[in-house]
């Protein structure tokens, strides 16, 4: 189904736990990780029929209208095999020897690799731009209280390539920020925290169908702006950028769109 037509619907609780699952257990254990040394033996890389894979720790599968996990893999996947524990599967719509994704059964074994989406060496994927995006949807997450957990709110979505294009380069130009505000900034989106706003957006892309694109942006009561993401197989990285998402949210929520 063309993505730009189905029912944006994010209504599925296993997916936001698959999602938060890796985002702790790759900011708990990636640390100081890299794509050097021996592959075989770390966690975030494996060898599958003679091809490298390494963890994209910010591209999920698009689970979008299903209503849980097991159903979005059985429709936007095809198992063909195993590595140790994890099982390993192919992704509808992209080649096997690009993309991989795979499931972790073992709940993180000593000597299993991590559940999720891994990409073959020979393709370019640095930044949001490699992903061609061409839809964006923005959820504003509402911080948990000690009564609930948080929850999050559909801003908008957008298949403007001028607009998508207009943020995608204010995320490429970002700069990055001193370590204690790094630390802050990353325990407000992960945790929540009331002089920050918290966004996450969710990019698509035609040309990588059944893959989304997770960022998550920030806003702190002083007027500064931040994105954060995985970068480099490492920990959580911030980067703060100009005011264009500010300016976009404004315009899209004082307009009621």
């Amino acid at each position: 189904m063309d993505h730009k037509t189905k029912q944006r619907t994010y209504n599925t609780i296993l997916s936001i736990c698959f999602t938060f699952i890796l985002f702790i257990c790759i900011t708990g254990m990636l640390v100081g990780c890299t794509t050097g040394g021996s592959k075989a033996n770390l966690k975030n890389s494996v060898s599958y029929d003679g091809i490298d894979y390494f963890i994209q720790e910010n591209i999920g599968l698009n689970f979008d209208g299903f209503h849980d996990f097991n159903e979005g893999l059985g429709e936007l996947c095809e198992k063909v095999g195993s590595i140790r524990h994890a099982d390993v599967y192919k992704i509808l719509g992209l080649e096997q020897s690009d993309w991989i994704f795979l499931d972790n059964n073992s709940m993180l074994s000593s000597d299993d690799p991590y559940g999720g989406i891994y990409r073959s060496s020979r393709v370019k994927m640095d930044t949001i731009a490699d992903f061609k995006p061409d839809y964006l949807d923005i959820y504003y997450l509402t911080p948990p209280t000690s009564e609930q957990s948080g929850t999050e709110i559909q801003i908008f979505n957008t298949e403007d390539i001028k607009i998508i294009e207009k943020i995608v380069t204010a995320i490429e130009s970002g700069k990055t920020v001193p370590s204690e505000k790094q630390a802050e900034v990353t325990k407000a989106m992960h945790y929540g925290d009331n002089n920050y706003h918290s966004y996450r957006l969710e990019f698509l892309s035609e040309n990588y169908p059944n893959l989304v694109y997770r960022l998550f942006y920030a806003e702190d009561i002083n007027g500064k702006f931040y994105i954060g993401y995985y970068g480099d197989i490492a920990a959580y990285k911030i980067i703060e950028i100009d005011d264009t998402l500010h300016k976009y949210l404004s315009t899209k929520t004082s307009t009621g769109e």
